[in-house]
């Protein structure tokens, strides 16, 4: 037994008024969401009907090439988007508030008062969504897999969602062949309140690779933060981070990352004459071999003898320089020492700043 019937071209519907007034002969009227064009009032008594009453049905067609007025102004080129101006009976390039109702088919110049059009496109799938908002999705380019949007099947694989407000602008998904019978399913997880996701514009073609596993950002893109409040990697101080190829760890912490909390006082007496330069600090020499001899002690005393005295002499002047050295040798120990304890200051400053730089991008606790 048949389960269908064929009952027409399928290029016009029996159609219900129900927009309150009468419609016309040739007046354009909406279809659910497309457009359509009354072609037949019905029959009265004596004479076919000249309009639809409200309440009342007729015959609407909703494909094929019609001729509607047009808006002088315009100018168009085959194949572009017509919209229907419902106030002024005209159609527009400009979408607006204004519905989608077909493709022009000839080309519109300034001055010209109508348009060919073809009806809704010729099939052309529009306003796939069901809020009733004055969206255009237009489908191009055929392909065989097809696309299943609310429930049916678009033998197309580009489609445009025209701005619903704005005349300019638009945005394309463009399904790519495949090497299998696959499909892309994009779907957002369950939402709390209706949400809005905004694609930046990124000033020049850009793009972004995510994969199953790891994420790449392609290369020469970086990563611009905001200047006020900023950006965080990672939220909490038990999440693991890690840097080229190391093993991500949890926020280091231990009681050695405190700040030195001690200095070091250069109290040498030579902290303003710092020259960054540790000198040799033994100059000086063994003392020559004393050259006096000993007058001798007791019983044995004798007086000396003027060469004995010159011996002396000279013995005590060469230890008094012996000495001096070791001063200046001391001198210079000093001054080493100063200019350690200066680099060990300057150094514990290097290392508390760092530590509290740390601490506060949160590289490490700074504590247990």
């Amino acid at each position: 037994m048949a389960t269908a019937t064929v009952r027409g071209d399928g290029k016009s519907v029996y159609w219900k008024n129900q927009t309150g007034s009468a419609v016309s002969l040739g007046d354009v009227v909406a279809v659910g969401k497309v457009k359509g064009i009354v072609i037949d009032c019905g029959h009265g008594a004596t004479a076919p009907n000249t309009t639809i009453a409200n309440a009342s049905s007729g015959e609407v067609a909703v494909a094929g090439k019609i001729r509607v007025p047009k808006l002088s102004t315009d100018t168009f080129v085959e194949g572009d988007r017509l919209y229907w101006d419902a106030g002024n009976l005209r159609v527009t390039v400009t979408k607006g508030a204004h519905a989608f109702i077909g493709l022009a088919a000839t080309i519109g110049t300034n001055g010209l008062t109508y348009a060919d059009v073809i009806l809704n496109g010729g099939g052309m799938i529009e306003d796939f969504g069901n809020d009733g908002l004055a969206t255009d999705i237009i489908a191009e380019s055929t392909s065989a897999a097809g696309v299943t949007i609310d429930g049916a099947l678009v033998k197309d694989k580009a489609f445009s969602s025209m701005s619903p407000t704005a005349a300019k602008g638009s945005l394309k998904l463009i399904a790519a062949d495949s090497a299998g019978d696959t499909v892309t399913q994009i779907t957002n997880a369950s939402q709390a309140a209706a949400r809005v996701y905004t694609v930046p514009d990124a000033g020049a073609d850009a793009e972004f690779l995510m994969s199953a596993g790891d994420q790449t950002l392609a290369e020469g893109k970086d990563l611009t933060l905001g200047t006020a409040t900023g950006t965080k990697l990672g939220t909490a101080v038990s999440q693991k981070l890690g840097f080229w190829n190391a093993t991500p760890i949890v926020q280091p912490a231990a009681a050695a990352q405190a700040a030195i909390g001690v200095t070091l006082t250069d109290s040498t007496g030579d902290s303003g004459t710092h020259d960054d330069t540790v000198a040799d600090a033994l100059t000086v020499t063994a003392p020559d071999a004393v050259t006096a001899t000993s007058p001798g002690t007791g019983a044995d005393a004798t007086t000396w003898t003027g060469a004995q005295c010159t011996a002396a002499y000279t013995d005590i002047t060469m230890l008094r320089a012996r000495v001096n050295t070791i001063v200046t040798d001391l001198t210079t120990s000093n001054q080493n020492v100063s200019d350690l304890t200066q680099k060990v200051i300057e150094v514990v400053a290097l290392v508390n700043a760092m530590q509290s730089a740390m601490v506060t991008a949160g590289l490490m606790k700074g504590g247990a």
